[in-house]
């Protein structure tokens, strides 16, 4: 992963050493970044820091697609088996979702409006579908 500069006037990459060199996704946070491998671990990296910490340990080996931090603080977890939720800063999870995988995800008023398999939209409340 190369980390670059929007500050510089002039373009630069610098390469990111602390964590391992397959990145499936990184992901801004309100706290910093989130960086997912391809096994499933996640990595934060908090603003003014140069050390990327190890976090969600429960979701080693899955197949995961994306996190997301949504404006209350919950955290989700898209997989390739569902989407995963967590109120509590990923120390417990409750499996939300189950029909498919779920790739991205973005929050409106609430609502996390996901695409999930077979290019279907979900649009996931607690009020529509009592999952959570």
């Amino acid at each position: 992963m190369y980390l670059g500069s929007t500050t510089s006037t002039l373009p630069g990459w610098k390469k990111e050493m602390s964590i391992n060199e397959r990145i499936a996704n990184v992901t801004p946070l309100k706290d910093g970044l989130m960086a997912i491998d391809f096994q499933g671990h996640f990595f934060q990296k908090m603003f003014g820091s140069n050390v990327w910490l190890p976090t969600f340990t429960s979701f080693e080996d899955q197949l995961v697609r994306s996190v997301f931090e949504a404006h209350d603080g919950s955290f989700f977890i898209g997989c390739g088996n569902g989407l995963f939720k967590s109120s509590d800063n990923g120390q417990t999870w409750k499996h939300v979702y189950k029909h498919g995988w779920v790739i991205e995800m973005v929050e409106s008023d609430g609502v996390i409006i996901a695409p999930i398999n077979k290019a279907y939209c979900a649009r996931l409340t607690a009020a529509k579908t009592g999952m959570w």
